[in-house]
């Protein structure tokens, strides 16, 4: 599983953030699945809103490297991005990278439709935030398997254990059907 975060407020720590215990949640309800767990893999770019057009073209052939590399061994991978990050993820897949199990975390767009080389897609959005009134900017409509609305603020999406427990259900159900 590859996470991709968004931006951050703070730009002394776009580099370098706390760990997430978004992970250990995941594996754990994984587990539930029976599902032994996922090696997860958190990938760092700057985060700053004018690097995004490079981030783009790097995320894309940094996830295709990825997908070679897994592919070899019989597996797919799995993506999960948060905000900027999401739109990153949403773009690689939009490329044709393979992914048995994209989540997106709110997306900054809308009504986009389901890349083909998705498996399973859930997205995230949130419509709680007094400048987002009902989801309107954080892609309540995507073309997704489901959009969900986690009624919290934007920037606490990693931390939302139904973020993790959904995460694991739709990497389970991708991990029957996803062929490299």
């Amino acid at each position: 599983m590859i996470l991709v975060r968004g931006w951050l407020w703070d730009p002394l720590s776009r580099k370098e953030v706390p760990p997430l215990e978004f992970a250990s949640q995941m594996n754990e309800f994984l587990q539930q699945e029976h599902v032994t767990g996922t090696v997860i893999v958190e990938w760092r770019w700057s985060r700053v809103p004018a690097d995004i057009f490079d981030a783009d073209r790097e995320f894309t052939s940094f996830a295709r490297a990825a997908n070679a590399e897994a592919a070899r061994s019989g597996h797919c991978v799995n993506y999960l991005g948060h905000s900027a990050g999401a739109a990153l993820v949403y773009s690689a897949a939009s490329h044709g990278v393979r992914m048995g199990y994209m989540g997106t975390l709110g997306l900054p767009t809308r009504g986009s439709a389901r890349p083909g080389s998705v498996m399973q897609w859930e997205n995230f959005y949130t419509s709680t935030q007094s400048n987002d009134i009902e989801g309107r900017f954080w892609a309540s409509d995507m073309a997704a398997d489901h959009n969900i609305d986690l009624k919290m603020p934007h920037r606490n999406f990693w931390e939302s254990s139904e973020v993790a427990r959904i995460t694991a259900v739709g990497i389970a159900r991708s991990w029957n059907e996803c062929r490299p």
